[in-house]
């Protein structure tokens, strides 16, 4: 079998010929997911068509748990995709942990069985907060959880010296899966891993056969970057450089005692050429970068600045008007800018496409999109604060299906007052920092939960103005938000 390269190739917002450039470039781990629309049978079909070996790819693969499916079915959903690739997933991961935990349960038992005969090397779940702590606990006393994708923002604090490494093991060995780690594979923001501590208790159960998948690194550079054009002595560094990269893979290596892999994603050929060679080995074999690289990723890392004020200024008169429609049915607005961009940008969905349709398509101007900005909420997560209009709609309309959360939470602070950030913030993990916000009694965090999830999109609640019209129970004596949503 051939040495796989360390670097794993994300397949969110991906199409066929980046994957199958990938394939060709060389690289060999890839990240996929259901929700991720075909790029999954594109990674199949490029892989099916490698004069390499199907076992010198590594594939993991997310899924979503669906409420009305019973174990075989499940089971028929998951042989079929093993079934593309071979009849076997490197690794299967239930993707998220808020649904029904009855159906989780049965989700973890039916990739058990599936890992004891092979068709699953590894299994594990996603999206991991610290409410999610006993339910993991329950699940490692039923099976190893090899597999972990944590929640953005969430991490395990240490500072292990010299190089992470992992131990492998024969996949599919049942007498080995009792004893293996409660976390075997972890796939986190790498902001997550690298700055919030409220996981640290459970991500110290990690072992040395742990492997940890990050991703976000672009975007985490920019707030480190941020964070050091406010702090530093002056000097100027450029955290968004293969120095900066670096640092930040080193940083992230040391707080796991196994490997540790960066999820690099880009349609551009020749920046996945430079990624994959500059990262073909694992980071903490590379050189250290300059001191003050890793000084810089230190010091962002241990300074947690969240939101501490409100910004009541209203949006630009207008805004909220083109806003609305495209929260309000964003499944649609986004085939709309796919086939704009087909027309227009060689069929980039990036920035830049996503702004120029919103300035044909629903009259912004370069003026809105560049100069208003997600409004202070306490809480608010130093990612988002102050974040243009142009990024928060080129995450929620374009084709990283990752960006689509974040983006849509954002609505909340753009679209609603002070009142409303106060009632669903605790809920909205994706931007915000929970315990930082006090939800106002008597509310309960169920109903907070039930505001700010599958009742209506923001875009409604800002129509309708009021927790009641989205489901909470009206005998609440909660303090509605105000009738007129703003800022």
């Amino acid at each position: 079998m051939a040495q796989k390269p360390w670097l794993v190739f994300g397949l969110d917002g991906r199409t066929a010929d980046d994957v199958q450039a990938a394939v060709q470039l060389g690289y060999r781990r890839f990240d996929a997911a259901e929700s991720y629309g075909a790029s999954t049978d594109a990674l199949a079909e490029a892989i099916g068509s490698s004069p390499q070996h199907r076992d010198d790819f590594e594939v993991l693969y997310k899924f979503d748990v669906r409420a009305d499916e019973n174990r075989e079915q499940l089971r028929t959903r998951l042989t079929e995709v093993a079934g593309k690739f071979g009849g076997k997933l490197d690794a299967a991961v239930i993707h998220n942990l808020d649904g029904d935990q009855a159906q989780i349960r049965k989700a973890w038992n039916v990739m058990h069985s599936m890992k004891r005969q092979g068709t699953i090397g590894k299994a594990g779940v996603g999206n991991v907060l610290p409410q999610h702590a006993d339910l993991l606990r329950e699940l490692k006393s039923k099976d190893s959880i090899d597999v972990v994708e944590l929640s953005p923002h969430n991490s395990r604090e240490g500072s292990q010296q010299g190089s992470p490494r992992g131990n492998d093991r024969p996949l599919g060995d049942a007498s080995s899966d009792r004893s293996s780690p409660l976390l075997g594979v972890v796939e986190n923001s790498v902001r997550g891993v690298l700055a919030d501590p409220q996981l640290r208790d459970l991500m110290a159960d990690l072992s040395d056969r742990t492997t940890l998948y990050y991703y976000n690194v672009v975007r985490t550079l920019d707030e480190i970057q941020k964070h050091y054009d406010r702090t530093g002595n002056g000097e100027r560094l450029t955290m968004k450089s293969p120095e900066g990269m670096t640092a930040v893979a080193q940083q992230t290596g040391y707080r796991v005692q196994g490997e540790a892999h960066m999820i690099l994603t880009s349609g551009n050929p020749e920046t996945m050429k430079r990624n994959l060679k500059t990262y073909e080995t694992d980071a903490a074999n590379m050189d250290y970068p300059p001191a003050e690289f890793a000084d810089a990723v230190s010091k962002w890392s241990a300074y947690h600045e969240v939101c501490r004020t409100n910004d009541p200024t209203p949006l630009p008169d207008g805004v909220q008007g083109k806003l609305l429609p495209l929260f309000d049915n964003p499944e649609a607005k986004r085939g709309q800018v796919v086939a704009f961009a087909a027309e227009t940008a060689g069929g980039k969905v990036d920035r830049e496409s996503v702004s120029a349709w919103l300035m044909k398509e629903h009259k912004f101007t370069r003026e809105e999109l560049e100069g208003v900005t997600v409004p202070d909420r306490v809480g608010l997560l130093p990612a988002y604060q102050n974040m243009k209009l142009a990024d928060v709609l080129a995450g929620h309309l374009g084709s990283q299906n990752c960006n689509h959360k974040w983006a849509n939470d954002l609505a909340y602070p753009l679209l609603h007052d002070v009142d409303m950030w106060k009632i669903v913030a605790p809920t909205l993990t994706n931007i915000a920092q929970p315990d930082t916000v006090r939800t106002p009694s008597p509310l309960s965090m169920a109903d907070a939960a039930s505001l700010a999830s599958g009742n209506a999109s923001p875009a409604r609640r800002a129509s309708n103005g009021s927790p009641g019209a989205t489901g909470l129970p009206p005998a609440q004596p909660t303090r509605a938000p105000s009738p007129t949503p703003g800022r």
